[in-house]
């Protein structure tokens, strides 16, 4: 699994960059950028609770309320490669240069923290449940975060709405699930997200051993 400090690190190279940028750009303000990656932390946080309880064989049942949270926030990590439509196209010089910095950093911050938060819960259903069920979650979980990312970033939904207006969250996603044929973009856009979050996702997990012998926990 990708180690916290691989994510404490390049969170807080975007968070460097935001200061210089300041001092370059200073008349566009990119604060929405440190709340964006709070959230993106919160899945990857959440899935390290679920592993430590689950590696003391916590009871599925009592997991389940963490697990609701972590996937609910999930998609806000991957979210962070979006915020690139915020780019500042009018920047020239060292400006431009940070801006490329600054949103490249964030969106591999946002791979990163989305593989991190997905590692774990994987490796739980591959020891509970078997090669079967390992090999399905990987593309299961990415249609769902790329689903997620749709729904935040063009029809601007968040994460609280699920406790806000879960009402209004359902029939919007409804809305879209249960017309494909009136939504052609939506669903070519959610099927390119989730192709380019499984492949890194898939790249970075072997990359880093698979799921290798943590299969024996919890």
């Amino acid at each position: 699994m990708l180690h916290t400090d691989v994510l404490a690190a390049i969170t807080g190279v975007v968070l460097a960059l935001l200061v210089v940028r300041g001092h370059y750009v200073p008349w566009q303000a990119r604060g929405y950028l440190v709340w964006n990656l709070f959230l993106a932390w919160i899945p990857y946080v959440c899935a390290r609770l679920i592993w430590s309880a689950a590696r003391r064989s916590t009871p599925l049942p009592l997991l389940l309320p963490l697990a609701a949270v972590w996937l609910v926030f999930l998609p806000n990590a991957p979210y962070l490669v979006t915020d690139v439509v915020h780019y500042h196209r009018g920047a020239t010089g060292t400006g431009l240069l940070i801006e490329i910095a600054l949103f490249g950093s964030v969106s591999v911050a946002g791979l990163l923290l989305g593989v991190a938060a997905v590692q774990p819960i994987h490796r739980i259903v591959a020891a509970r449940y078997g090669d079967a069920a390992a090999r399905v979650f990987p593309p299961v979980i990415a249609v769902a975060v790329a689903f997620g990312v749709y729904l935040g970033r063009v029809q601007r939904w968040n994460s609280w709405s699920f406790i806000a207006t879960p009402g209004k969250l359902m029939h919007a996603t409804w809305g879209v699930l249960g017309h494909p044929v009136a939504h052609p973009r939506a669903f070519v856009g959610i099927a390119v997200f989730s192709f380019a979050f499984l492949a890194v996702y898939s790249l970075l997990t072997t990359e880093r051993g698979g799921l290798g012998a943590a299969q024996r926990h919890p």
